[in-house]
């Protein structure tokens, strides 16, 4: 009697696998929808002179000097022991100023609260130059000030004008002001990527006139500094210039000090990377076993597929469906994976920018990001994700099942790439980016 041979209801299968797909996809979007952050980061100190940090940043220390102010939206300061203006004298008051500029010479603890800072800090003066998006707030024991254009509220009364004012005692002080500078001697920074800059990077290029080119990188969570001395995971770098994406921990005074955990660094032109390749100059060592294993699993597959293999040939084609959601699952998953990935990494990304080109906000600085994500990915394809799907086709043929080998192989060889492949993206752009890179800046 003939074996009776089993079918898969093809329609039905197909519809339920893409259904657990979708619903499977849909579930890592909900976990993980910034990514899942695996890539390195590395321990940094820098000893340095001139600085630029931008990011949610925590200011704080001790402030003793001349201060200056632009634009004063508001200088409110509680419960004064005693005020001085023009000679009129108050004693215990709140005083409120909105003025187009002033400098006063202070004395005080600067606890400025978290928030999205553009920050530069100039060694030769010694001094910060801050545009913060919330106050700035300090408890002070003297300030001396000098305001123009200024309206003051004190005890009920308004001035306006041009006036100077001295407050004695201790109170505390909050300004809000489109540029702050102040002394740097002493003064903490602690920044991270924040996650709204309030229109701030816009007001700083049109203050500056400066016509920033388009960057493969968002500046949120940047530090970028001049000549210097780096030490990256222990690793000591003589710099001429850096930029940094992470977060950290900045000490000024008369020059600049960073300890921080950076996840990108792009130091003298090229992208900092701890993989090694003194095989093949372009290929890391730990990615070359890839297609000799290929290969090997290949050959004695075959071999033993002619002998032994082929059991569940009969079931194989009637799971082409399947096959090919599960090798779109895992394209499109990965997809996804990598753009957050380097999203985290560089704060820009292809899908961002193509919601955005959809919406109509077509922008040549966010599409800049293309090549640096796009670049790295082909290369890990070729490298890992292609012998992954031979090593898993040959094992599926073997086994008769041909069809899906295919497509569960080209999916998981995809996918795991991802896994492996992100932690090489800045060694494979120093490798061929980087020289073009240098070519542009000399």
């Amino acid at each position: 009697m003939e074996e009776e041979k089993t079918t898969f209801p093809k329609i039905e299968s197909v519809l339920i696998a893409g259904v657990v797909a979708l619903l499977v996809f849909i579930g890592i979007i909900a976990a993980y929808p910034q990514g899942m952050k695996i890539s390195s980061s590395h321990e940094v100190f820098f000893e340095g002179k001139n600085a630029f940090i931008a990011g949610e940043s925590l200011i704080s220390g001790k402030i003793k000097g001349i201060c200056e102010m632009k634009n004063i939206s508001f200088f409110n300061s509680s419960n004064v022991p005693r005020v001085e203006i023009n000679g009129n004298e108050f004693t215990n008051v709140n005083v409120s100023i909105i003025a187009e500029e002033g400098e006063m010479d202070i004395d005080g603890i600067l606890l400025s609260p978290p928030s999205f800072s553009l920050i530069m800090f100039n060694a030769t003066e010694k001094k910060v130059y801050a545009m913060i998006c919330k106050n700035i707030s300090f408890n002070a024991s003297t300030i001396a000030a000098m305001v123009k254009n200024a309206s003051i509220s004190i005890n009920g009364i308004t001035l306006k004008g041009n006036y100077t004012l001295i407050l004695t005692g201790g109170f505390r002080s909050s300004i809000k002001a489109k540029q702050f500078s102040f002394p740097a001697n002493g003064i903490s920074i602690s920044f991270k990527e924040g996650e709204r800059d309030c229109g701030l990077i816009d007001k700083f290029l049109e203050e500056t006139e400066i016509e920033l080119p388009p960057i493969p990188f968002s500046i949120d969570g940047i530090f970028f500094a001049e000549k210097g001395n780096i030490s990256v995971n222990g690793e000591h770098i003589s710099s001429n210039f850096s930029i940094m994406r992470g977060e950290g921990d900045v000490f000024l005074r008369d020059g600049c000090s960073l300890h921080g955990n950076m996840r990108l660094l792009f130091i003298n032109g090229e992208f900092y990377s701890e993989e090694k390749a003194t095989i093949l100059s372009f290929i890391p060592n730990k990615l070359l076993l890839f297609w000799p294993l290929a290969i090997g699993v290949w050959l004695v597959a075959t071999f033993f597929e002619k002998k032994f293999g082929r059991k569940f040939e009969q079931y194989d084609k009637e799971l082409g469906g399947i096959a090919f959601v599960i090798h779109l699952f895992f394209v499109i998953t990965s997809f996804y994976l990598w753009d957050r990935e380097i999203n985290y990494l560089f704060g820009k990304s292809v899908i961002p920018a193509l919601i955005s080109s959809i919406k109509g906000n077509i922008a040549i600085q966010e599409w800049i990001i293309a090549p640096f994500e796009f670049i790295p990915w082909i290369i890990v394809i070729v490298l890992m994700a292609i012998p992954i799907r031979i090593i898993l086709s040959s094992i599926f043929s073997y086994m008769g099942l041909e069809t899906l080998g295919k497509g569960v192989g080209k999916g998981v060889g995809i996918f795991m790439s991802f896994f492996i492949g992100i932690l090489y993206v800045s060694f494979f752009l120093t490798i061929i980016i980087s020289p073009f890179i240098k070519g542009l800046i000399g």
